[in-house]
């Protein structure tokens, strides 16, 4: 990650997305900020469709990558296309309570309890 600026991963990742994603469709591509200390931060959103056409999806993937002290950080959240706001708004405050620490990286505050609903999975 060395000597790779935030614009050079974001087209890395978005030229990667186009050749590898099957009927990719960019959405949004902005400059933002993330977290407690207004982090610096590019997002993108898009969709892109299942390659197996015995299962047909449609998705749609936010992610937002962020450099703090030469370390790249990557936040996404992938969702059926149908689904991609009603989990949003919990996505965005945990987005928002990202904190960095120097021991362990990234961490998020505050309680928000994801477990409670069946169709999350804690990785």
């Amino acid at each position: 990650m060395k000597n790779m600026s935030l614009d050079n991963v974001v087209d890395l990742n978005l030229n990667t997305s186009r050749q590898q994603l099957s009927n990719f469709s960019l959405i949004e591509s902005n400059a933002t900020t993330i977290s407690l200390e207004n982090q610096s931060a590019h997002k993108i959103v898009y969709t892109n469709t299942n390659k197996d056409p015995n299962f047909p999806l449609k998705f749609k993937t936010m992610q937002i990558f962020t450099i703090k002290d030469g370390q790249l950080y990557t936040l996404s959240y992938v969702s059926e296309d149908s689904q991609y706001l009603r989990y949003l708004p919990t996505i965005e405050n945990m987005i928002n309570s990202v904190t960095f620490t120097k021991d362990t990286g990234l961490q998020t505050t505050g309680n928000i309890d994801l477990m409670s609903d069946p169709n999350i999975m804690r990785i």
